[in-house]
């Protein structure tokens, strides 16, 4: 099937424009997603973690980029953790989450193999 040139420019666009802003981080992936598929754009995994890191908000990103990760899933599952954890504790807990994270190999951390 034939996609006209035209609509791939748009969804290159979406896709480059794409932030998370007040999207949970597994809508906006789900949205990343979405219009990879569209776009029928297939990239590197790096690229794909590159993208996602770059469309985060300000304070997860600043959390979730010290570590290293091998799939786009990895920097997925940490920050949709650390968005519960925002979400559901006081700002106390918060705190302690990015004093432990600072500390923590990143293959122990919050139980996931990273």
């Amino acid at each position: 099937m034939h996609i006209p040139s035209y609509y791939e420019r748009v969804l290159m666009d979406k896709l480059q424009r794409l932030r998370q802003r007040s999207m949970s981080v597994k809508e906006y992936r789900q949205q990343m997603e979405l219009l990879l598929l569209r776009a029928r754009l297939r990239e590197e995994e790096r690229t794909s973690i590159a993208r996602f890191h770059g469309g985060l908000t300000m304070d997860v990103r600043d959390k979730a980029k010290l570590l290293p990760y091998r799939d786009l899933d990895e920097p997925v599952q940490l920050c949709i953790r650390m968005e519960q954890l925002k979400r559901n504790s006081s700002s106390k807990s918060y705190m302690a989450f990015t004093l432990i994270q600072e500390r923590t190999k990143p293959k122990e951390f919050w139980g996931l193999h990273l």
